[in-house]
C-alpha cells in the first residue's frame, strides 16, 4: 500500500512539473497597441492627459523580444527590444472596463527603442502592470511626473 501511495505520489510531482511551460514573451503582451490614453502626475494633485503627444503612434512587441515604435505623424520608425520579467508570483484578478478578466502584478517591463538616423531614443521602464485580452497598462517613473500608460492591442 506504501509503495502504491509512493509511487501516484512521484507520479503526480512529475506530471506537475513537466507540463510546466516557461514563456519568454508571454502572448498576452506579444502584439500591435495604440496608446488610448497617457496621463501625467507631476506631485499629489497634478493630473495632465498627455495623451496628443502619443497620438498616432503605435507600439510593436513581437515574441522574440523585439519591439517597434512607429510615429505615423512623422512617419519615423524606431526598432529595438523589450523584456519583460514575470519572475515575481503576485496576480491579482479583476474584471476590466471591457469585461474581460484582467491581471496586475509587480513585474517590470523594459521597452528600449531608438532611431538610429534621428538619435533620438525612448525608453520606458514600466511597473504596476496590468493587462487584459486587448488593455496593456502600465506605469513609467521619469524627472517631470509620473506616466501612466494605457494602450489598446488592435
Amino acid at each position: 500500500m506504501k509503495k502504491i501511495l509512493l509511487a501516484l505520489i512521484l507520479i503526480g510531482i512529475i506530471g506537475t512539473y513537466a507540463c510546466k511551460k516557461k514563456h519568454d514573451k508571454p502572448p498576452h503582451i506579444v502584439g500591435r497597441y495604440m496608446f488610448e490614453k497617457v496621463m501625467v502626475r507631476d506631485g499629489i494633485i497634478n493630473i495632465k492627459n498627455a495623451t496628443q503627444e502619443y497620438n498616432n503612434m503605435i507600439l510593436m512587441l513581437n515574441d522574440q523580444g523585439r519591439a517597434e515604435l512607429i510615429d505615423q505623424n512623422n512617419d519615423i520608425h524606431y526598432y529595438g527590444v523589450y523584456q519583460h520579467d514575470e519572475d515575481i508570483d503576485t496576480y491579482y484578478l479583476y474584471n476590466d472596463d471591457d469585461g474581460y478578466y484582467n491581471s496586475t502584478d509587480n513585474s517590470t517591463l523594459l521597452i528600449s527603442v531608438s532611431d538610429t538616423v534621428r538619435g533620438r531614443k525612448f525608453v520606458f521602464l514600466g511597473k504596476d502592470i496590468s493587462r487584459s485580452k486587448n488593455k496593456l497598462r502600465f506605469t513609467v517613473s521619469r524627472a517631470d511626473g509620473d506616466y501612466r500608460y494605457k494602450l489598446k492591442k488592435f
